[in-house]
């Protein structure tokens, strides 16, 4: 399920892409919970080239994301937001990240 969300997540980064529709399928089922989201936005922050995953801590609670930590920039803790929300199941997300300039 994680990886049905990263693949949406990742098709958001290409240029010019203004909708994703996701027909991936899992199979078997799983339970969608939490944990699943928690793991896709640890999996999408890490991917990103512009960001420290190392920095960044995440918490989710009912769907909701907290994103804390240092980033470097404004630029990057609105893409780190922006790349939970390109997740589905993310009902919130709460920017609590710190900027600190190098």
């Amino acid at each position: 399920l994680n990886h049905r969300r990263l693949a949406e997540g990742l098709t958001w980064w290409t240029p010019g892409v203004a909708d994703v529709d996701n027909r991936l399928g899992v199979d078997p089922a799983e339970e969608d919970n939490d944990g699943e989201i928690s793991e896709a936005v640890r999996l999408i922050i890490e991917r990103d080239p512009a960001l420290s995953e190392d920095e960044i801590n995440t918490l989710v609670r009912d769907a909701e994301v907290t994103l804390a930590g240092r980033v470097g920039s404004r630029e990057q803790a609105q893409r780190a937001v922006r790349n939970c929300w390109y997740l589905p199941g993310v009902h919130e997300v709460h920017n609590q990240l710190e900027i600190v300039a190098g």
